[in-house]
């Protein structure tokens, strides 16, 4: 019986945190700019300069703006850009903002790219999006893998306590049944 359980437990906690497929999600991508007090592309100061609309993430190409294209997979985005857009500010690229709360980022790894000067410090991601900060200009392509989780309506560890008033429960009712 305790074999069985542990078993449950832990198909339980690798449950609440598989990794999710981005096909079904929503995504929104835009250009934009933040200044040195604006923290990045998910901060208060970010500037939305061109709105690429939003996309449900399927077969072919989910967003195309400014000379921009954003083709997602299963596992992650291809991405290819065609600007010579260029600042000193802190941020100046392109920011994808997720769309469906049913799952979260928790990573976002650069897996190659034609870009010179681009590298892993030049992507940010916070739980709901994931941005590209521009090399002076961004002329070129780059693969980027994008882990998420599924968001667990009811916490893991509040879930284990109720599985566990239930399994006691049910052990209760037994002993009863056999004493009478």
């Amino acid at each position: 019986m305790f074999r069985s359980f542990g078993i449950f437990v832990a198909v339980l906690f690798l449950g609440a945190s598989a990794h999710a497929s981005l096909i079904g999600l929503e995504f929104s991508g835009e250009l934009g700019i933040s200044d040195t007090a604006g923290n990045g592309p998910f901060g208060p100061a970010f500037i939305s300069q061109v709105d690429g609309g939003s996309a449900v993430v399927g077969p072919g190409q989910e967003l195309a703006f400014f000379g921009s294209t954003a083709d997602f997979d299963a596992d992650g985005v291809d991405l290819t850009f065609n600007s010579s857009h260029s600042t000193s500010l802190d941020f100046n690229g392109f920011r994808y903002l997720l769309l469906s709360p049913e799952v979260e980022i928790v990573d976002v790894i650069l897996e190659s790219t034609s870009i010179s000067g681009l590298t892993q410090a030049n992507i940010f991601f916070t739980a709901n999006g994931f941005a590209v900060n521009a090399v002076n200009q961004m002329l070129g392509s780059l693969r980027l893998t994008v882990v998420t989780n599924t968001v667990s309506d009811v916490p893991v560890p509040a879930a284990f306590v109720f599985m566990l008033t239930g399994i006691a429960s049910i052990a209760a009712t037994r002993r009863k049944k056999k004493a009478l």
